[in-house]
C-alpha cells in the first residue's frame, strides 16, 4: 500500500500522485515543489492523503521535494508575467 496525494502541475495541468512523507505537511490547496522527470516543477494538492493499493497507471509516485516558499510563489508569478510580455 502506498500514501499518496494528487498534485495539479501549474501550466501542464496535469494530475499526478506524488508520495506523502510525514516530514512534508501537504493540505488540500497547498503549493508544493515536487521532483518530475524534466526538473523540479511546481503544483499544488488537490487531495488529502490516499491509500493506493498498486501505483497508477502514470507510473512511480513523484517525490515531493518541499512546501513552495513565499519566494518561490513570487518567482512563479513573475515568471507567468514575464511570458505574457
Amino acid at each position: 500500500m502506498f500514501q499518496a496525494v494528487q498534485v495539479k502541475l501549474r501550466e501542464l495541468g496535469l494530475v499526478v500522485f506524488c508520495e506523502a512523507q510525514q516530514e512534508i505537511p501537504t493540505a488540500i490547496g497547498g503549493r508544493v515543489i515536487i521532483e518530475f522527470d524534466r526538473g523540479d516543477e511546481y503544483g499544488e494538492v488537490l487531495t488529502d492523503v490516499q491509500m493506493l493499493e498498486a501505483l497508477p497507471e502514470e507510473g512511480p509516485l513523484k517525490k515531493i521535494i518541499r512546501i513552495a516558499t513565499p519566494e518561490d510563489i513570487k518567482k512563479i508569478e513573475k515568471n507567468k508575467v514575464d511570458v505574457k510580455n
